[in-house]
């Protein structure tokens, strides 16, 4: 049964056309292609929409839905006055940092609230939770996972989340069906070798190790760094395939925990 909380297929084509966005600016929002757009939106079998594409969708369509506020002139005048002393040039920076800020206080305090009733409740316990957001594939199509609060061991940096793992293509590091931690990565940054990632690309979202080969003559020149190495996705696993390029995913994020 469908997740009441998860966007459909069809609201976002709703969405599109209430909006007067095309599919491919949709594509080209999402980093993907028009073809796979059109098979997430299929009105008979849409395709899944991976986890960290879906949340980026309903950013867009929030965006679409608060619209530009109006202020009065005494509220915008207060405005202009924060936004120099902040040292802000554009009201949409501020704004978006403005309510972002304030979210996180809001929710800091509701978490703080929830923090203390546990530990009245049971001083000597504990209890530490994070959002599952979904699954992502091994060597294994994802199967549907239920977003919801899920209780961990231990706490983590703010923003980690929990995946499920499907297929055996990280064994023995990361079993079939295990629950792991993951982190949100930078993607101006670089990961080191041997760091465990969620790549994502057109296909959908894959656990991979991260590491480099040797460039060949075959390789694209701008991706192939200075020391003539080039970026690659490995399978720990030898009875899956070794050896992933590159292209045109992202890296969402990368490996904290196994549970």
């Amino acid at each position: 049964m469908a997740n009441e909380s998860e966007i459909t297929a069809a609201e976002i084509t709703n969405w599109l056309s209430e909006n007067g966005h095309s599919r491919e600016w949709l594509a080209a929002q999402t980093g993907t292609s028009v073809g796979t757009v059109a098979n997430w939106l299929a009105a008979n079998k849409p395709r899944p929409i991976p986890v960290p594409t879906l949340k980026l969708i309903e950013r867009l369509m929030c965006d679409d839905l608060l619209g530009a506020p109006q202020y009065s002139y005494s509220d915008a005048k207060v405005i202009r006055r924060a936004m120099a002393q902040e040292g802000y040039t554009s009201l949409h920076d501020f704004t978006r940092d403005a309510v972002v800020a304030n979210a996180k206080k809001i929710m800091g305090a509701r978490e703080k609230i929830v923090e203390l009733q546990t530990e009245a409740a049971d001083p000597a316990a504990k209890r530490f939770w994070k959002t599952m957001l979904g699954g992502v594939a091994a060597g294994a199509p994802i199967a549907y996972v239920a977003e919801a609060e899920i209780e961990v061991g231990k706490e983590y940096p703010e923003g980690c989340y929990a995946l499920k793992v499907f297929g055996a293509s990280m064994e023995p590091k990361v079993s079939d069906g295990a629950t792991i931690i993951v982190e949100p990565w930078d993607r101006t940054r670089t990961p080191k070798k041997g760091t465990i990632v969620v790549y994502s690309d057109a296909s959908g979202s894959s656990l991979k190790e991260y590491g480099y080969r040797a460039a060949t003559e075959a390789d694209d020149p701008e991706r192939v760094n200075s020391v003539g190495k080039v970026a690659v996705l490995r399978s720990l696993n030898p009875s899956f395939p070794d050896i992933q390029t590159m292209e045109e995913g992202r890296i969402d994020a990368v490996l904290v925990d196994i549970l």
